[in-house]
């Protein structure tokens, strides 16, 4: 665990769906909500689930071009971005 390290688009959207599963009910994702991204099968087996609810939720999206980019370093605009999507769906 390391606090200071920079975070992946896969873990935020892991983290952005557990806030909101916890203050509301589960997100319904058909799980296929990444099938049609160029590099959707990057995604890490473990971060799947939560980047399809990520989307379906509409607390992510991805960059353009049918990509999510799920390894890169999520900057902080993109942050920014899924910070106001999680607090719009929270109101």
């Amino acid at each position: 665990f390391d606090p200071n390290a920079r975070i992946t688009r896969e873990q935020m959207a892991a983290l952005l769906v557990r806030a909101y599963e916890y203050k509301n009910s589960a997100i319904a994702a058909t799980g296929q909500e990444t099938a049609a991204l160029k590099d959707g099968s990057s995604i890490s087996p473990w971060a799947v689930e939560g980047v399809n609810k990520a989307i379906a939720a509409g607390l992510l999206q991805g960059k353009g071009n049918g990509i999510i980019d799920p390894a890169s370093n999520a900057n902080r605009a993109e942050t920014a971005q899924a910070i106001l999507n999680l607090i719009k769906k929270m109101e």
